[in-house]
């Protein structure tokens, strides 16, 4: 039964276990997802364990169980400790790969402060359609890569850079899907980069 502490541990258990990847013999395809600094926010930046005083969930935007600015803060904290702890381990992956490694740190979305899951909300989509999307070649050679880039074409530019593919990119568009309607969607690619107006609006 999945609570705070098995949550905690999740997550620790899967940061350490990354930085054990150069020991693992010949080449090796790895694939991490972390679920932080997404809610819940049971870390402050130091890393320490500090649950919240509710039932566990990890709830998310506008079904997120507190105020927006409990989210904001916990938010912040999170990204402080995990910035911490990947900048450790990504200096350990390039200082004891026997091979240089290809990295890619990429977040699955944004913030969710003022994100409605539930249904289309215009006001702030830049915050949730804003992510870390990173990388490290070890040729240094970056010229496939692009400002607008999106996760649908990462691992096309790196097939084809370094594996002889020929894929073709495909279009970097941004598409909505309400939690309770998750296979209608809606293309919202020419608003995601538009000011966010947060003024008026409730918090959790």
């Amino acid at each position: 039964v999945m609570n705070y502490d098995v949550h905690r541990r999740y997550i620790t258990f899967s940061l350490d276990k990354l930085q054990e990847v150069p020991r693992l013999p010949g080449p090796k395809f790895v694939f991490a997802h972390i679920m932080l600094p997404h809610p819940p926010f049971i870390f402050d930046r130091d890393g320490n364990f500090v649950p919240p005083e509710r039932p566990y969930v990890t709830w998310d935007g506008s079904l997120f169980p507190g105020t927006t600015e409990e989210y904001q803060n916990g938010y912040l904290e999170q990204v402080i400790f995990l910035n911490q702890k990947l900048t450790g381990m990504i200096s350990d992956i390039l200082a004891r790969s026997a091979n240089p490694p290809i990295i890619i740190l990429q977040g699955d979305h944004g913030p969710g402060a003022f994100y409605n899951v539930l249904e289309l909300d215009t006001a702030c989509l830049a915050e949730r359609y804003s992510i870390l999307n990173a990388y490290y070649f070890p040729d240094g050679d970056y010229k496939q890569l692009y400002p607008s880039i999106t996760p649908v074409n990462s691992f096309r530019v790196v097939l084809n850079q370094y594996f002889g593919a020929q894929l073709d990119l495909l279009e970097d568009r941004s598409y909505f899907a309400g939690w309770l309607s998750p296979y209608v969607y809606t293309d919202v690619t020419d608003q995601i980069h538009l000011p966010c107006n947060t003024s008026g609006r409730q918090a959790h």
